[in-house]
């Protein structure tokens, strides 16, 4: 976490966390502008798996109502990324944790329902058994 700490905003990672005993997967966020409490419908979340030649990469957007979009992209070869986000999927469980410019945090868990969880579901499972996975 150090490493990442370090980082220039904006920057992503995902990873793993513990909540009441159980392992969840989370994507990290540091931001360069410190973000409010956000209730969970001012955040809008997207997704793509895009690339060039045999390269594919998952873009992910986070959207924040009124503060500003984050974009991030994330290698689709890597197993912790895919593990992390098997996890989520999994456990349907959407934790996003948003680092402030003073290294104080907002955690909240998106509960990621209809359209929007069954395509990132069915999208996801299918990229699994592509050659470029």
């Amino acid at each position: 976490m150090s490493d990442f700490l370090d980082q220039k905003a904006p920057c992503c990672a995902s990873g793993y966390i513990q909540v009441n005993g159980k392992t969840d997967g989370a994507f990290i966020l540091k931001t360069d502008t410190p973000s409010p409490s956000l209730p969970e419908e001012e955040f809008f979340f997207g997704y793509c798996i895009t690339g060039f030649e045999n390269t594919a990469l998952y873009q992910f957007i986070f959207h924040f109502k009124n503060q500003g979009t984050l974009q991030t992209l994330l290698r689709t070869d890597s197993p912790l990324v895919n593990s992390v986000l098997y996890t989520m999927i999994e456990n349907q469980a959407y934790y996003f944790i948003l680092v402030n410019p003073d290294h104080s945090v907002t955690a909240f868990k998106s509960n990621l329902t209809g359209e929007t969880l069954s395509t990132f579901t069915k999208n996801f499972n299918d990229f699994r058994n592509t050659p470029y996975s």
